[in-house]
């Protein structure tokens, strides 16, 4: 069992990173004394959020919605958004900010209100929902978008192979901005899909520190009889590890990123003989795991990403903005000739 100096006198109340679940008696934590406590993250605005869920703070005018937390708010452009962004990673936090600064009003797509809290301090819509098919089409049909750009995690292959769909059938112009990866290693071992290392010679015997999210979990449980799994996740998901099937006193809640000391010190702590991760990018914090295992001389997986057909894709945050100003004004001017032909129409 994980031994944690002073871990229990920790200020968890003041720590937002600091993630601890009850079960059985047992506690998962972070390492707060070793990973040091990171502040600013906390303010009084999240306890509004919580208390406020669904407010109609859209309607004040904007002085007044400065500073509001996690509430669906209408842009300050002044104009119905019509660019939806798929998101929850920073790289739609950093489009958002850029179309902000265009005057492009958008609205955001999260699953979870951890998700909504990037946008905080920006002036566009936020909403969480998980999406079907139907009430995909519904949505962009009512809100009448013109746009979609999909930001989404590189392994959320489900909602982009969604969007794409949808919008194909609807004529609604996809746009991928897509995570730069991280160049790996020579020694890094790369693994084409999951299978590759759900295996004997990669699991068995061994304490196994695994950084691949939360629902891949259930993939590496059937193996805990054969190897000890240790499970860092999100705060927020720590429960959903728990509920997948691993001990509570092997998840880890812990929110990135992490400086190289600190993972440093939580590898040390833990002791990994294999580490698994998956190409998550910079923002995953790959690079950081791949020069910690090279120092601690630890062997690392890495699940390579889904391969997908985007119709359009880039990494390149400029040329995502100027294609979505692009097929908006095409989209606009489509429109206006529409509307055009059937005024003359009507007049002949």
């Amino acid at each position: 069992m994980l031994r944690i100096a002073d871990a229990n006198n920790a200020p968890e109340s003041h720590n937002p990173s600091y993630s601890r679940h009850k079960g059985g008696g047992t506690a998962a934590l972070w390492l707060w004394r070793i990973l040091g406590y990171q502040s600013g993250r906390a303010s009084g605005t999240e306890s509004f959020e919580a208390a406020n869920p669904g407010s109609d703070s859209w309607r004040l005018p904007p002085k007044a919605r400065q500073g509001l937390v996690g509430v669906d708010v209408t842009s300050s452009v002044g104009d119905l958004a019509e660019v939806v962004l798929i998101g929850g990673t920073g790289e739609s936090r950093s489009l958002a900010d850029a179309l902000s600064r265009q005057g492009i009003p958008w609205i955001a797509t999260v699953t979870s209100e951890g998700g909504r809290r990037l946008y905080r301090d920006l002036p566009g819509q936020v909403v969480v929902t998980r999406f079907s098919p139907p009430s995909l089409e519904q949505f962009l049909q009512e809100r009448r978008i013109r746009v979609v750009v999909d930001a989404s995690h590189p392994f959320a292959q489900e909602i982009s192979q969604l969007a794409m769909q949808v919008t194909a059938q609807l004529g609604i112009p996809y746009l991928r901005y897509e995570r730069p990866p991280v160049t790996l290693d020579p020694w890094v071992q790369v693994a084409p899909d999951w299978q590759a290392v759900l295996t004997d010679g990669v699991l068995a015997g061994r304490r196994v520190l695994l950084t691949v999210g939360v629902k891949a979990l259930p993939l590496f449980v059937p193996w805990q009889d054969r190897c000890q799994l240790w499970a860092r996740v999100l705060p927020e998901s720590v429960s959903r590890a728990v509920q997948a099937g691993i001990p509570a006193e092997r998840v880890i809640g812990l929110r990135l990123p992490l400086s190289l000391e600190q993972e440093l010190g939580l590898w040390r702590q833990l002791g990994p003989e294999v580490a698994i991760s998956k190409e998550s990018g910079e923002a995953g914090g790959l690079a950081v795991k791949q020069a910690v295992a090279k120092t601690l001389g630890v062997p690392l997986w890495v699940i390579r990403r889904p391969p997908l057909r985007y119709p359009w894709c880039s990494q390149d945050l400029t040329a995502v903005v100027q294609e979505c100003k692009r097929r908006l004004a095409s989209s606009l001017q489509a429109h206006q000739n529409g509307s055009s032909a059937g005024t003359s129409a009507s007049r002949s």
